[in-house]
């Protein structure tokens, strides 16, 4: 039986999904000072256009998805006969995985006959994205929808999440840190050190003095969490600072010459709360049930 992949924006695979639109992804809902929108991979906002915008003193927000957003999602591809794998952003971070449960659990007393499964990936920005794209590949070598449900469940406690922030202020807005210590980290250059703890949590593991050093730090986690049976597939998302991003990624090659590393823009709902120059590094490694995070 036909099943497919899906996914919501909080994955931050950017322009990827716009050659494979039957996989493209439901977007979280985001507000600016100019305009309200469903996150749609950059067609509405640019890239640099909303990074810019957030330089210049704009604080957008984030919505949940709405369990009547996600029937229409949905039902276009029920109707089309295909079980549906959808793996959502952390309930710990949006209620998007609340609402994909109630519009399916809606939608299978519809359609009976086919098989709804809503996975809480634990995982945000493009570490959920590379557990999509894995999910993606195994479906195309032919595994079933349970094979990848099993893999997807399981594999999702091995992406590693760290990331650093340019602005501490934006932290502040989401809740992370305290209005005292954004304030005296930004005076002093502190940039905190982030990682997604097993519950899908974001937790703040160290802080660091200096840009540089924390980009340093980042591949520093990612050294230590490596797990050679897993193999080394990494992502790397960026707020409008490639150069950062790319320097993360060299690093990664020129120590580990089989890695794939890939470079994504980092989307609005993330975005939002992160801010400019936030640079995310997410790469499959230690089981995150099992380890100290640093």
């Amino acid at each position: 039986m036909s099943y497919i992949v899906l996914t919501d924006s909080g994955c931050d695979l950017g322009t990827y999904f716009l050659d494979k639109p039957e996989h493209d992804p439901i977007g979280l809902v985001i507000k600016t000072s100019n305009i309200e929108l469903i996150e749609d991979s950059w067609r509405t906002v640019g890239f640099k256009e909303f990074y810019d915008s957030m330089r210049n003193g704009d604080m957008p927000t984030t919505s949940q998805i709405t369990p009547a957003m996600y029937l229409g999602y949905f039902k276009g591809s029920l109707d089309k006969g295909l079980d549906l794998l959808y793996l959502s952003f952390s309930s710990m971070l949006s209620g998007t995985f609340g609402s994909a449960n109630v519009a399916a659990g809606i939608l299978k007393e519809s359609y009976p006959e086919r098989r709804i499964e809503i996975v809480d990936t634990k995982c945000a920005s493009s570490g959920q994205g590379l557990l999509v794209q894995l999910a993606l590949r195994r479906q195309s070598e032919g595994a079933t929808f349970q094979e990848n449900l099993d893999y997807v469940e399981k594999m999702k406690y091995h992406i590693n999440h760290v990331a650093t922030v340019d602005d501490l202020n934006h932290l502040r807005r989401g809740g992370r840190i305290s209005a005292l210590s954004a304030t005296f980290g930004s005076m002093l250059s502190i940039k905190p050190i982030i990682h997604m703890d097993s519950e899908g949590s974001l937790k703040v593991i160290d802080k660091v003095k200096g840009r540089k050093k924390s980009l340093n730090t980042l591949y520093s986690y990612f050294e230590k969490n490596l797990d050679p049976e897993v193999g080394i597939e990494a992502f790397i998302s960026h707020g409008d600072c490639e150069e950062d991003a790319a320097y993360i990624k060299e690093l990664i090659e020129k120590n580990h010459s089989d890695a794939k590393v890939t470079l994504f823009p980092l989307g609005m709902a993330i975005g939002s709360h992160i801010g400019p120059n936030g640079a995310c590094l997410f790469f499959t490694g230690k089981d995150r049930t099992k380890k100290n995070p640093q």
